[in-house]
């Protein structure tokens, strides 16, 4: 999941959220991770976050 910070219609700022979902192995973490770059937005990606968590990876 990723945030953005962009203009509302009455020029405050607002924060929205991009969720890619999808099947595994379908690019969705190499696509975050362009999009996080070219938009200038934080990366948060639950398959890290619980890695971490549980201390445990997930089978690949």
């Amino acid at each position: 999941m990723m945030g953005y910070k962009g203009q509302a219609g009455n020029g405050e700022t607002e924060k929205m959220n991009l969720v890619l979902i999808g099947y595994r192995g379908t690019g969705k973490s190499l696509v975050s991770k362009l999009l996080a770059e070219r938009l200038h937005m934080s990366l948060f990606s639950t398959d890290e976050e619980v890695v971490r968590m549980v201390a445990c990876p997930f089978p690949r």
